[in-house]
């Protein structure tokens, strides 16, 4: 994976920052990873909402693709 810096401009604030570029062709263990993460990014089951009482009523721990990046 290489890094390549890239400039952000939104009303007139520019940051610099790191975006990582993923490759094509990836290794196993990696693609593994994505899976894991593909499938930890979902909603919170109606029937778990149901069992709690809607004391807990969303995944805490939903990740957006662009906002929020994965360490790999």
């Amino acid at each position: 994976m290489s890094t390549a810096p890239l400039v952000l401009c939104a009303v007139g604030l520019c940051t610099m920052m790191i975006a990582h570029v993923m490759a094509a062709h990836k290794t196993f263990i990696i693609k593994r990873k994505l899976a894991k993460k593909a499938k930890q990014n979902r909603p919170l089951p109606q029937w778990a909402r149901m069992k709690t009482g809607s004391k807990i009523r969303y995944n805490a721990k939903r990740r957006h693709w662009r906002r929020t990046k994965l360490k790999l």
